[in-house]
């Protein structure tokens, strides 16, 4: 059974005064009938200067369907606006609802009522499954459902971890030359892509001339061994900005047998928003013992307490993040640094003047709709036509062939040559490091939290004669000390760059904030204060390898208590969660700028 409060609503022409209730306490009432006589006085005007009161005695058809429990309002009230009339005793509360039905009882929820301004399929609107966006339920299903995990979780010793696919965990692109290199030993790529994997999408994939197209997926170095390693403490989710499609077959090369994330799988398709990603769609109650990884901290603008963000994993150059049209593009990032061989790979940077895109636009727009979505599709698929026609990949090897014929002067075919693609990234060992040490961070002050609770209950003086209340078997879980990890993850960071002062130089467009700047707010979160300008004050100034002498170069190159560092410094510190010696990095600097 479930009480519902029902009220008069707004559509009444207020004043009223109650005439006669027609039902009583333990009455059953059904859906538009009549329940309530009221009256109500308006004025008709019957000439140009004369007015006359009239008294309109009307009916209220009840809005719900039940046993009537209690009236909340009493015969002869005069009632000025909108309020509570009745508690009934509904059979269903209608919390579960799948593709309009409630699947509980089977009513249509859809069915208009004009007796009431409520839409019964308001009463289930959160949806917090992975892959079923037409099973929705109420407040009160989700937060029983979210804190049976949490108890759980709290049983097995675990937390819940959102795993990013694209340059997260995984590198994808469709270039063909990917799949001639795999077939060829002698290519000097080669043994960096025999292990990349492929599938083909077909009817689920891209249209146009990337229709059916194969994708190339590399792992991340020591993945399974990461992902086996991080399962023993952290339950996984996958969500990715990919199709269902896409990301289930991403799955099946991640996880054959489903023992890491199961069906734990949400997509674009599922997700709500096509501009950014939420927590709150997996866990709308509490996010407290929710860990995210992911290469961009900008598509999580309700969760960044939450994230751990990881160094982009660019192991096919330059084709970046396969699925990135779905997402706003990046107002900033580090900028690459040039190629010993002069190439620069593709980059999403925005730049400063560079025409706004229409997704962009309907981005800004709060766009969520299919004008938007098809947009993305259709950017989507000239970004993947392009590297199918262009062959990126294929012509940087053949500038670095050339390379090194010109540079050894030989023609011949069995010269040393140099290859594009490195297997090299180590990311997910530091990876693993920090999210063992959240892990154990997180468990030892709820196991404080629980320790004091304990020592700080009333314990019975010696000779007293009450009896003593049975105590409750310890399951090891009381939500109510559950600590937040986003406090937790945050305390662990803050240290890393306390006390210094850093400028920078080269890294952030033109008018975007530098406190407001991606690099800028995670140089913050891990402790270090953020500025402009160069003073005596500043203690680092971070140089982007493109552009090593600018205007704040020289300038900071007068004041020795500065270090001037290039931008791999502070990428490995944001990595290694640890303050990096500077020597590797100390940027050349000119005797002419000193």
């Amino acid at each position: 059974m479930h009480d519902k409060v029902v009220s008069l609503g707004s559509r009444l022409h207020y004043p009223i005064v109650i005439t006669k209730l027609l039902k009583k306490p333990g009455e059953s009432i059904k859906k538009q009938e009549t329940i309530i006589e009221y009256k109500f006085t308006w004025r008709r005007k019957i000439s140009d200067d004369e007015w006359v009161d009239e008294t309109t005695y009307t009916e209220f058809d009840s809005p719900a369907e039940g046993t009537l429990k209690e009236w909340r309002i009493q015969e002869g009230q005069t009632i000025a606006a909108d309020m509570p009339c009745m508690t009934v005793e509904e059979a269903c509360g209608h919390e579960v609802q799948i593709q309009g039905l409630c699947s509980l009882c089977g009513a249509d929820m859809t069915e208009i009522n004009w007796a009431s301004e409520e839409k019964d399929t308001d009463r289930a609107m959160i949806n917090m499954v992975h892959d079923q966006t037409g099973l929705m339920v109420s407040p009160n299903v989700a937060k029983r459902a979210e804190h049976d995990t949490q108890k759980r979780l709290l049983r097995q010793r675990k937390l819940s971890l959102v795993v990013d696919l694209d340059q997260t965990i995984i590198h994808a692109c469709i270039e063909p030359t990917i799949g001639e290199w795999q077939r060829d030993p002698t290519n000097p790529n080669h043994e960096a892509v025999k292990d990349v994997k492929s599938f083909q999408l077909n009817d689920d994939g891209p249209r146009g001339l990337a229709s059916g197209c194969t994708y190339y997926i590399k792992l991340r170095p020591g993945l399974k061994e990461f992902l086996e390693a991080v399962s023993t403490k952290y339950e996984l989710h996958v969500y990715t900005m990919g199709t269902r499609a896409y990301a289930l077959n991403i799955a099946r090369i991640v996880d054959p047998d489903k023992k890491l994330f199961g069906n734990r799988v949400i997509s674009r398709d599922e997700n709500g928003s096509i501009t950014a990603k939420s927590l709150q769609r997996l866990f709308p109650v509490s996010t407290d013992m929710v860990v995210i990884i992911d290469d961009r901290a900008d598509v999580w603008p309700n969760n960044r307490p939450n994230l751990i963000k990881v160094a982009p994993y660019d192991f096919f150059k330059g084709i970046g993040d396969i699925n990135s049209s779905f997402l706003p593009k990046r107002q900033d990032i580090l900028p690459s640094p040039p190629k010993p061989n002069g190439l620069v790979p593709n980059s999403d940077n925005a730049i400063p003047g560079e025409k706004v895109s229409p997704l962009d636009e309907l981005a800004r727009m709060g766009g969520g709709d299919e004008a938007s979505l098809k947009v993305q599709e259709e950017e989507q698929e000239k970004t993947l036509e392009k590297q199918l026609t262009d062959r990126p990949l294929l012509h940087m090897q053949e500038e670095l062939d050339k390379e090194d014929s010109e540079g050894d002067g030989s023609s011949s075919a069995f010269h040393h040559r140099q290859h594009l693609l490195n297997d090299d990234d180590e990311e997910l060992v530091t990876l693993q490091d920090h999210l063992t040490d959240l892990h154990a961070a997180f468990y030892d002050m709820y196991d404080r939290r629980r320790a004091e609770r304990r020592m700080s209950e009333p314990t019975h003086p010696p000779g007293h004669t009450k009896a003593r209340r049975k105590s409750q078997p310890d399951d090891g879980v009381d939500l109510s000390l559950v600590p937040d990890v986003g406090d937790i993850l945050d305390e662990l960071k803050s240290s890393v760059l306390s006390g210094l002062v850093i400028c920078l130089s080269g890294l952030v467009p033109l008018g975007v904030n530098i406190e407001e700047s991606e690099i800028g707010m995670q140089a913050q979160s891990f402790g270090a204060q953020v500025v402009d300008s160069i003073s005596p004050r500043v203690t680092h100034l971070v140089v982007s390898l493109a552009r090593p002498r600018t205007k704040k170069v020289q300038q900071a190159a007068k004041i020795p208590s500065i270090k001037i560092v290039n931008q791999n410094w502070l990428a490995d510190c944001l990595s290694q969660w640890r303050r990096l010696d500077e020597s590797p990095y100390y940027m050349p600097i000119l005797d002419a700028d000193r």
